[in-house]
């Protein structure tokens, strides 16, 4: 594994010179595309909607912009293949939001831009919440035929330490925070010198989210 990402890191590397940089990780159903959608709106200074490009993980909000979501949950493999598909876009943009789910940031992969990022956030909500929310996501997952994406939501020790490893971040992100509290969204927008807090509207991904019913993505 850590050939390939040796191999590809330099053809990649000259491909986002010159970006602004987002990196944010947190473990599933602690907000993150609640997050994510929101620092892209505070940015852009505009709600955005999202174009899917060649594969789900990939997405452009306007030509500048162009995110990544969750980028170790495929092979590198198959996530190489779509960056090589979408690189006029890629380099075309001058924003690039990664982001991590469920993985150190630590992790040997060709698309880790911590070291890179102008800005590296850490995405988490209270504990409680984030666990409920995965186990009530596994249940669900679990009726539906061969399991569904059950197994992408079970709590064992590798993502406890991930939950605090997202709270070690620069800076960090708290649903429950964002979710009641304007003072906090203006005050982290401004630590980032934003200014325009456009709460995003619920999103599809991974699953769905529900703003205020305890259960987000």
């Amino acid at each position: 594994r850590s050939w390939f990402h040796a191999l590809v890191r330099p053809w990649f590397r000259p491909l986002i010179e010159g970006k602004e940089i987002w990196y944010l990780q947190g473990i599933r159903r602690s907000g993150n595309h609640a997050c994510i959608d929101w620092l892209i709106n505070a940015r852009l200074g505009d709600v955005v909607e999202s174009e899917q490009l060649s594969h789900y993980l990939f997405y452009r909000y306007t030509e500048d912009l162009i995110f990544i979501n969750s980028y170790a949950q495929e092979s590198a493999v198959v996530i190489f293949w779509h960056v090589l598909l979408n690189r006029r876009a890629l380099k075309k943009a001058s924003i690039l939001v990664v982001s991590l789910e469920d993985e150190s940031s630590e992790l040997d992969h060709f698309l880790n831009l911590r070291e890179l990022a102008n800005f590296h956030i850490g995405i988490t909500r209270l504990l409680p919440n984030v666990f409920s929310s995965r186990i009530k996501k596994m249940q669900t997952e679990r009726l539906k035929n061969e399991g569904g994406i059950g197994r992408n939501f079970e709590i064992d020790e590798r993502v406890a330490s991930l939950f605090f490893e997202a709270r070690r971040a620069p800076m960090v992100w708290h649903y429950d925070s964002w979710l009641t509290d304007a003072t906090w969204r203006k005050e982290f927008l401004r630590r980032l010198y934003l200014e325009v807090d456009l709460i995003p509207s619920i999103t599809s991904q991974g699953g769905g989210s529900s703003f205020g019913a305890g259960d987000s993505n």
